[in-house]
């Protein structure tokens, strides 16, 4: 997956032409998460290069790049997660690493992650997607694997509130890669 994509320039928007900011920052990396939270961007994990996953975590305050200090828990490396604002905090979900998917929940407060998986929980997968609405956060589709290791599209919906909960309503066909988001 790895490959001469991977760059690592910062670019912003200032309304009508791309600046390049010439910033330090993280590593090459493909697949990783990025996501609001109390007017910064923080970026999770990704892929590098040698196509290894990354478990590192950098906040963007609109003209620079930071790395926590040294933080006592984490998520583990990984790649095509979901992360997204909820209740003062970024919610990080599933990903993909070493050759299995992962379902686990983790919490960003700012300056700290915190292991917030629940059961229920979503089966394990990658490349979902989520987006707050109404107060709660909405994750739906991805890929997961069969028992035989094929990888299958989900069409299924869970509400997040603290809690995952599973909803049974109809929906959009099962699919992966899409987006979602709230205006």
């Amino acid at each position: 997956m790895g490959g001469p994509f991977d760059l690592s320039d910062t670019w912003t928007w200032d309304g009508v032409t791309w600046v390049n900011t010439g910033a330090s920052g993280p590593s090459p990396r493909a697949y990783s998460v990025l996501a609001p939270l109390n007017g910064e961007l923080v970026l999770f994990g990704g892929e590098g290069p040698d196509n290894n996953a990354l478990g590192d975590t950098w906040t963007w305050d609109g003209s620079g790049w930071a790395q926590p200090p040294s933080l006592d828990a984490t998520p583990t490396a990984r790649l095509e997660a979901v992360m997204a604002p909820w209740n003062r905090q970024l919610v990080l979900f599933g990903g993909y690493e070493g050759g299995h998917r992962l379902s686990d929940t983790w919490t960003w407060s700012g300056t700290a992650w915190a292991n917030a998986t629940s059961t229920p929980s979503p089966s394990a997968r990658d490349t979902a997607m989520m987006a707050p609405v109404g107060g709660k956060l909405v994750l739906f589709g991805g890929v997961t694997n069969t028992e035989g290791g094929t990888a299958v599209p989900l069409s299924d919906t869970w509400v997040y509130d603290g809690a995952w909960t599973a909803l049974d309503v109809a929906g959009p066909s099962a699919r992966d890669q899409a987006i979602m988001a709230t205006r």
